[in-house]
């Protein structure tokens, strides 16, 4: 049963999304207009049923893109929350264990670029770098996740293994901070909120 706050929640992500569907007809020049919930329990369904047995979504055997998966996961938690499908709890649940397993020591996460992606500086360099910017997103489904696992008895153990994991990635991040006190996106020494572009090592 969902309290009146979560319904009030519900039905103002309907009005949103049915307002928005106008603007995006479908193929005979109607508004798409399927029902939320439904179309919700759609999108999580399929998540589920792609997920691998380590609890990703690759879309290759060479490039997992831990950031995109943020968004799904953060998608299987709201939905649990709403329709207490423990299938999408479970989903969830297995990806956020894979990404406490592999954080790296320094407390970022590999995002996932092919290789050669991203490296400015060194062409040589370490293929296998970290990019505050999108280990950020990952971070995000860090956040929801310690809110809505933490009250549950059944996974308030993962929760404490979140919460660690985010205070690894807040020091990770402090090394990219700008003389301005911005966070740098990790893939350039430019300072854009300083007078002067800062020079500061990022790596």
């Amino acid at each position: 049963m969902t309290s009146d706050n979560t319904q009030n929640k519900v039905e103002e992500l309907e009005r949103l999304m049915k307002s928005r569907a106008v603007d995006f007809p479908g193929h005979d020049g109607s508004p798409y207009l399927e029902d939320v919930r439904a179309e919700i329990k759609r999108v999580c369904d399929w998540l589920v049923s792609q997920q691998t047995e380590d609890g990703l979504w690759p879309e290759n055997v060479t490039n997992l893109r831990f950031y995109s998966d943020s968004y799904g996961v953060r998608a299987l938690l709201a939905a649990w929350h709403i329709f207490e499908n423990e299938s999408y709890l479970a989903a969830a649940c297995k990806w956020l264990r894979y990404m406490v397993k592999t954080q790296r020591p320094d407390g970022g996460w590999w995002v996932g670029y092919g290789w050669g992606d991203h490296d400015f500086d060194d062409p040589n360099a370490d293929k296998t770098v970290v990019y505050v910017a999108d280990a950020g997103e990952v971070s995000l489904a860090l956040v929801d996740a310690v809110h809505l696992l933490g009250a549950n008895k059944k996974t308030a153990e993962l929760a404490e293994d979140v919460k660690k994991s985010l205070l690894n990635f807040r020091n990770f991040t402090e090394h990219f901070r700008l003389r301005s006190g911005a966070m740098g996106l990790g893939y350039t020494r430019r300072d854009f909120y300083a007078s002067e572009p800062t020079q500061r090592p990022y790596m």
